[in-house]
């Protein structure tokens, strides 16, 4: 699976990161494991923030035992800087 980017960010003034998780077995919301999750940073500063793109390419999830109630889980964060060192 990959996640490549966005179309129409509505947050255009922020690049936007995405963390990727399955659930069963949900161990990220569970137990805080983060062995199971997948972080979208690597992110192309040459596309524009309205079609943000990310340069992770194809990630699988593995030894996860197949359930037809597995749910694919994609939360969306914006980045915001801040001079505080």
């Amino acid at each position: 699976m990959s996640i490549d980017g966005f179309h129409n960010n509505i947050e255009d003034q922020y690049p936007l990161v995405t963390l990727v998780s399955l659930n069963p077995p949900g161990s990220y919301y569970l137990n805080n494991d983060t062995s199971e999750l997948v972080l979208n940073m690597n992110y192309n500063w040459d596309s524009p923030l309205i079609t943000p793109q990310y340069n992770e390419g194809y990630f699988k999830f593995k030894d996860i035992k197949y359930s037809k109630n597995t749910v694919l889980i994609i939360e969306i964060y914006k980045l915001t800087f801040t001079n505080k060192l």
